[in-house]
């Protein structure tokens, strides 16, 4: 049987000197009104975690698993360019994602389990 020789492409591959990125990486961008695009799903994230509410309440009221929920607010902040909650409710405000009146409504409370505790 005869070897079947490498292609040039394969060659040309290994022969890139560009280093490859080990593990994910996640692009961080300084956060400014208008220039950074959110899903619908990241906006719901958004008003929910400036509402205040906690990893487990926002994957009870969106019907996800914690560690779903968890990654995706850890997404969505790293997308905003922060790792504080103050400053994510900032940015739904400046967004327009959660209005300062906003509250939680009364099926998302009965899904997160919240009472009337006076925050929402």
């Amino acid at each position: 049987m005869a070897k079947k020789k490498k292609s040039a492409k394969k060659k040309a591959r290994r022969k890139s000197t560009k280093p490859r990125p080990r593990g994910r990486t996640i692009a961080v961008k300084v956060a400014r009104p208008g220039k950074i695009h959110l899903t619908p799903r990241e906006e719901q994230l958004l008003r929910l975690v400036s509402l205040g509410c906690s990893v487990t309440e926002v994957a009870a009221i969106l019907d996800v698993a914690p560690s779903t929920a968890d990654n995706h607010k850890a997404r969505l902040m790293a997308k905003l360019g922060t790792d504080k909650a103050a400053l994510v409710t900032r940015l739904a405000i400046q967004y327009g994602v959660s209005p300062m009146t906003d509250r939680l409504t009364p099926a998302e409370q009965r899904a997160s389990g919240r009472s009337n505790d006076g925050w929402n």
